[in-house]
């Protein structure tokens, strides 16, 4: 890595913010960029190459399907003269990662499931890079038995992030970041 793209990386990273999901419109990636997106977010620390999650894609009119789908199971009462809440919004495109552990004498579900969280936040920063804004949430949305059923999700698996994927003109202020300084010690 040259001193121009190091610099240019700290530069990213200083600045990196998710998006709000109410934000998030078309264009979302192309299935050319969404495939350089996920194999950019499979270049991640995965101990023993298990390989512990896998991505369901859930594309413009097959996202506003699945929110139908879900109305009835997350909101069963009806909001009196409200519309229902919206669930996905206008986001053009959802990655689901679902974590799949591997069965392995050494390495921990612990590890693994530290990996497939890797793979969301890689995620991230791919489509940032292919000028696509996100955001990786799971809420109640990733338990909802509709949901899991719809993404095929095994009883052994579990729901790791649902990233929202478009492009947005949200200029919210940035939250308030953590005081390292605070939260790190020396060891000697």
């Amino acid at each position: 890595m040259s001193k121009s793209e190091e610099f240019n990386l700290r530069s990213y990273l200083g600045g990196r913010r998710s998006a709000s999901k109410r934000s998030l419109k078309d264009p979302g990636p192309s299935s050319e960029h969404l495939y350089e997106i996920l194999k950019l977010a499979c270049r991640t620390p995965d101990y023993g190459s298990l390989t512990p999650w896998r991505f369901v894609v859930v594309r413009s009119s097959a996202v506003r399907e699945l929110e139908t789908k879900l109305q009835d199971s997350l909101h069963p009462t009806p909001f009196a003269g409200a519309e229902q809440p919206r669930i996905f919004f206008d986001t053009p495109c959802l990655v689901v990662v679902i974590g799949c552990n591997k069965t392995h004498e050494k390495i921990t579900s612990y590890e693994q499931d530290l990996s497939v969280g890797a793979v969301c936040m890689n995620l991230l920063h791919a489509a940032n890079s292919y000028g696509y804004d996100g955001v990786w949430l799971t809420g109640k949305v990733a338990k909802d038995p509709v949901f899991l059923n719809e993404m095929k999700v095994k009883s052994e698996e579990k729901v790791a992030g649902i990233i929202y994927l478009g492009s947005s003109t949200d200029n919210r202020e940035d939250r308030p970041r953590p005081d390292v300084a605070s939260l790190s010690q020396d060891y000697s």
